[in-house]
C-alpha cells in the first residue's frame, strides 16, 4: 500500500479522479485536464504514479481508507459527488463502466 502520511486533500481528489477516469480503460485528455484544473499538475502526476503502482483492489482500499481523512461526512460525500460528475462529464458521455464505478464508489461511501 502506498505510504499516504504527507497526502494532502488534493492528493485524493486526483487519485479518485483518476480511478474515475481510468473505469473506461482509458483516461482521455479531457479527463486529464479536468483533473489538472481541480488539483494541479503534480498532484495529477502523484496520483497516476501511486495508481500505476497499485492494483485495482488497492487503489479502492485507499480511496476508501481517505474519504473520511480528506471529505469527511456527508457534506465530503456531496463534494466528491460533484467532482465525480465533472469528470464522468469530461469526454461528452458516460459509458455503462463509468455509471459502474459510480455506483460502487456510492456504496462505498
Amino acid at each position: 500500500m502506498a505510504n499516504t502520511e504527507d497526502w494532502i486533500k488534493e492528493d485524493f481528489l486526483a487519485l479518485m479522479l483518476y480511478y474515475a477516469a481510468s473505469a473506461d480503460m482509458e483516461v482521455s485528455e479531457s479527463e486529464v485536464e479536468v483533473i489538472v484544473q481541480k488539483v494541479g499538475k503534480s498532484h495529477y502526476l502523484k496520483a497516476k504514479d501511486t495508481f500505476n503502482l497499485l492494483s485495482d483492489h488497492e487503489v479502492i482500499e485507499l480511496i476508501v481508507e481517505l474519504k473520511e481523512r480528506f471529505y469527511p461526512g456527508s457534506d465530503g460525500k456531496d463534494q466528491l459527488d460533484a467532482h465525480l460528475k465533472d469528470i464522468f462529464q469530461a469526454d461528452g458521455e458516460i459509458d455503462q463502466m463509468e455509471r459502474m464505478i459510480r455506483m460502487g464508489l456510492d456504496h462505498l461511501f
